[in-house]
């Protein structure tokens, strides 16, 4: 440690535990008792150099400091003095040693005089503006009055000799400690203002990192387009879009399965899946809409329209399907129950956006959305079922088989396609 670092230790040892609490009183409370020792060392030193000079009032108001000064500290451990009454204190026993001197070496000429000047700054550090001001009015008032007794020839008594060596200590004493104590209130106020910048910098990191964090959630909810206009905005409007891949999927006899597990376990396994699912988004421009219950909705060509989203959710759709069966090995090979897997695409207009002012959500409508629905609902298990929309963008990518029309719910007839290609449940 510092040889500074243990001066300021020993100054915190007689500050009471209730100013260590709050950092800004700690410091106010450090610096007085740090001060007092120091302002007491020096009236020391003007008490023994006054003493040389046989100048008894200037000694005995020295003396006078010396005690004040190294007795405040203690009185304040103890709790004698509150922080506010041990710094006040300290101004006065300063401002009487300071006047006895004044008036004792030579009134406006006397070397003395500048301690009026320092001691509200003292005041202003230690206490609190109110008393800054306070001790400010009563210097400039002491200052005031020792210029009017000077102008009306009042005849201060100076002990202090005219010329000579003993003057010159006096000064040179005198000068020292004002410099001291101006180093030291400059130090607290550089100390403190570093302080503040410290902290007002790791404030920033700190806000930063939330910033990050609350992003990071938002864009777990929120597309990123959608996110900054309702940071920016407040809000954010539903936006038409004339070609998107919708995919569902829907597993299997889930209500059968289910009942072959816990809440729990039943919750676990299907977290397995969709956490499978959402790692793939990103690699096919994705976006996931919601889950409802065992189906899982995304879509591509939101909220950027891509001219390629119904091959993408294609591939997707293939990617999932490998999943599964990566899922399902698994679950056999720990003798758990695994899903089967029914996929449905569609693409076309529809209306996306966040509706709403509470509990945000990134939603799709339109015909769209129920054709998906739909051909999830028709198609077969571990097979993606396309509609003829859908198909008309991807024949001449992947190898797709047509049904014909197949009737669906509250649709009527729909052209349907099974893809066929990289599909690991078939040849």
């Amino acid at each position: 440690m510092s040889q500074q670092g243990k001066i300021f230790n020993f100054a915190a040892s007689f500050v009471p535990e209730r100013y260590q609490i709050h950092e800004e009183e700690f410091r106010k409370a450090r610096l007085l008792v740090f001060t007092s020792f120091i302002t007491s060392f020096f009236s020391l030193f003007y008490a023994f150099s006054s003493y040389l000079m046989d100048m008894p009032h200037l000694l005995g108001a020295m003396v006078f400091n010396f005690l004040g000064f190294l007795i405040l500290p203690f009185f304040f451990k103890y709790r004698i003095f509150s922080l506010v009454g041990a710094v006040n204190t300290y101004i006065l026993v300063g401002t009487i040693g300071v006047g006895i001197c004044v008036v004792y070496s030579g009134g406006l000429k006397s070397s003395v005089l500048p301690w009026f000047a320092v001691l509200p700054i003292a005041s202003l550090m230690m206490s609190n503006k109110g008393w800054g001001w306070f001790w400010t009015i009563t210097s400039y008032l002491a200052i005031t009055l020792v210029g009017l007794l000077t102008l009306v020839d009042f005849p201060f008594i100076s002990e202090l000799p005219e010329s000579g060596k003993g003057r010159d200590l006096f000064n040179t004493t005198n000068l020292n400690g004002l410099v001291l104590l101006i180093y030291l209130i400059a130090l607290v106020f550089e100390n403190t203002k570093n302080t503040a910048l410290k902290n007002l910098d790791e404030k920033n990191k700190q806000l930063d990192r939330e910033r990050k964090r609350s992003d990071e959630l938002l864009l777990n909810i929120l597309p990123y387009d959608v996110m900054t206009e309702l940071k920016q905005t407040g809000k954010t409007r539903a936006r038409h879009y004339e070609s998107v891949s919708v995919i569902f999927t829907d597993f299997k006899d889930f209500t059968k399965v289910s009942e072959q597990l816990s809440p729990q376990d039943l919750v676990n396994t299907i977290d397995l899946y969709y956490e499978a699912f959402d790692n793939l988004l990103n690699k096919y421009d994705a976006e996931k809409i919601k889950t409802v219950g065992d189906a899982y909705i995304c879509a591509l060509g939101i909220p950027q329209e891509t001219r390629d989203n119904a091959i993408k959710a294609v591939e997707l759709s293939i990617s999932i399907l490998k999943e599964v069966e990566k899922i399902r090995r698994q679950q056999q090979a720990k003798g758990l129950p695994a899903f089967d897997i029914r996929i449905g695409v569609h693409t076309g207009p529809l209306v996306a956006g966040v509706v709403g002012i509470k509990k945000f959500a990134y939603d799709i409508w339109g015909d769209t959305v129920n054709t998906a629905a739909r051909m999830q609902e028709s198609g077969e298990p571990n097979r993606i079922n396309v509609s003829h929309a859908t198909w008309e963008y991807v024949r001449d990518t992947f190898k797709c088989t047509y049904r014909g029309r197949i009737a669906a719910k509250n649709k009527g007839d729909i052209e349907m396609y099974f893809v066929e290609s990289d599909s690991p449940y078939l040849p």
